[in-house]
């Protein structure tokens, strides 16, 4: 992967793309998604840290991924299939990510959900990285920013 947009415009791609996802956003941590309103299965990514090896000339990402399902209250059978259906997103995450020519480990997926009165939000959050190459310059057009340093 050559830069930190390129990744973003693959993964936007990937949700777009998945049947299963009707929703894609970046946010800024876990905290945001929990202030969201989501009423189906979304898939939301934060940049966490960032280490910069100038031994390797490698930038290497951690993120955090959330894939987010909103399912009935008071049906179990919809609550396990709404879990079963993030983990099986987010193994597609990763096989579609290692399909770009990246080695990536999932830590472990953590599983939640939010019960309410009228519905459960079910969740699968995991954190992985991923390597950049140092070298690009910001002035690299695959940026697409209307900052360039003078």
């Amino acid at each position: 992967m050559t830069t930190l947009f390129d990744f973003y415009k693959h993964l936007k791609g990937f949700a777009e793309g998945h049947r299963m996802i009707e929703a894609f956003k970046v946010v800024g941590s876990i905290e945001e998604v929990d202030t969201m309103n989501v009423d189906s299965r979304s898939l939301f990514i934060s940049v966490e840290s960032s280490n910069i090896s100038h031994r390797l000339n490698t930038n290497k990402v951690t993120f955090a991924l959330f894939v987010v399902d909103k399912c009935l209250a008071d049906d179990q059978e919809s609550l396990v299939i709404s879990m079963q259906e993030n983990l099986f997103v987010v193994g597609q995450v990763q096989d579609f990510i290692l399909s770009l020519d990246n080695d990536v480990e999932f830590e472990e997926v953590s599983i939640a959900q939010a019960p309410t009165d009228e519905y459960n939000l079910t969740a699968a959050v995991c954190s992985f990285e991923v390597d950049f190459d140092k070298n690009i310059s910001c002035t690299d057009e695959s940026l697409n920013s209307s900052y360039v340093p003078e």
